[in-house]
């Protein structure tokens, strides 16, 4: 299994193929046709990018490949402070495959290098995502909002105590 980042953003098909596999569970409890599920996610899409250019411009989107097939993405701000995957997802045949575990590890090797942390965001609901990130050493946040549906979480390398 041979992944990569490549330079360029998802073009528009992919990033809408991508989001929906994301919502597909999700949609499919709300019994609505698939016109209206598909208008709902073109909407929903064009709204969540049209936010993230608007919050992160300078974000790095990159597609994430295996084998030459686009299979996700990666969209990384970084600033002074942080080291931030804005978004990261994977088409369902392209999860549980050790993708997303290396892409992470890379993330957080360049955010050691940097002296920075690595921050990001999970739905409370993808229990998978979750996991893997708690595995990887990510700490959950403090949070005083208990209506969000997401878990912010944070990464910093461990500092060398001196003897």
């Amino acid at each position: 299994m041979a992944w990569r980042l490549r330079d360029d953003p998802p073009d528009a098909a992919f990033g809408l193929r991508l989001y929906a596999a994301g919502r597909a569970r999700e949609l499919a409890a709300t019994g609505w046709p698939a016109a209206v599920q598909q208008a709902f996610l073109a909407q929903q899409h064009a709204a969540r990018e049209a936010h993230y250019r608007r919050v992160h411009p300078q974000a790095e989107d990159r597609v994430i490949e295996r084998d030459g097939q686009a299979v996700g993405r990666l969209l990384l701000a970084r600033d002074a402070k942080h080291h931030r995957v804005v978004d990261l997802a994977l088409l369902p045949a392209a999860q549980g495959q050790g993708i997303g575990s290396a892409l992470l590890r890379e993330l957080q090797r360049a955010a050691q290098h940097a002296g920075l942390r690595l921050c990001l965001q999970v739905a409370d609901d993808n229990e998978a995502a979750l996991r893997l990130y708690l595995r990887l050493g990510f700490v959950p946040e403090p949070s005083a909002d208990k209506t969000s549906a997401y878990r912010a979480l944070h990464w910093r390398a461990a500092v060398p105590q001196p003897a």
